[in-house]
């Protein structure tokens, strides 16, 4: 049992690592229009508005880097690797 545990939990932190990269530039890119949204009317005020945008820029950047990580990294890899093979 302990072991199936450790697998379950390893196998999360290799999605996480996988999407790692992919983070990185799209977090920027979510708080940018996050900050847009929120300054043209979406008022979120003290600890409760911080905890709030955390969470959605949290939620959307892991969704965004899934997205990108799909179509960008692993077509990318798999182009990588073709090219490879051919010289």
């Amino acid at each position: 049992m302990r072991r199936r545990m450790l697998k379950c939990k390893e196998s999360k932190l290799r999605q996480i690592d996988r999407l790692s990269f992919s983070i990185y530039p799209v977090d920027i890119m979510v708080i940018n229009l996050l900050t847009v949204v929120i300054s043209q009317g979406l008022a979120l005020k003290g600890d409760r508005g911080f905890a709030l945008a955390f969470l959605l820029v949290l939620v959307l950047s892991v969704c965004f880097s899934f997205i990108t990580y799909r179509l960008v990294e692993v077509q990318g890899i798999s182009l990588g690797k073709n090219i490879i093979k051919k010289l």
